[in-house]
């Protein structure tokens, strides 16, 4: 999982030691406006390690920002299927 990875690395890079890692994600579907779905996506981080109420903060909040995280919240265009002839023989 991004989160737990990103949480992983950024622990590395900085020095800090920490154990075990887990992130548990739910997901919420329910109606927008007109007929559009909206979804809600909730996680929980525990973070195993001897860390301070700021680093343990500080690696939530790089979790957040990692890569799958952004490129979900970011902007989707959903292009229109092509079609395509099937040949024949």
């Amino acid at each position: 999982m991004c989160k737990v990875a990103t949480i992983r690395n950024v622990a590395r890079r900085k020095g800090w030691e920490i154990g075990n890692v887990d992130a548990q994600l739910s997901q919420v579907v329910g109606r927008g406006e007109g007929r559009s779905l909206k979804t809600r996506v909730e996680s929980n981080i525990t973070i195993e390690g001897d860390l301070t109420e700021e680093q343990h903060a500080y690696l939530i909040k790089e979790a957040d920002n990692c890569y799958v995280t952004r490129m979900v919240r970011g902007d989707w265009e959903i292009a229109e299927s092509n079609t395509s002839a099937l040949a024949i023989a």
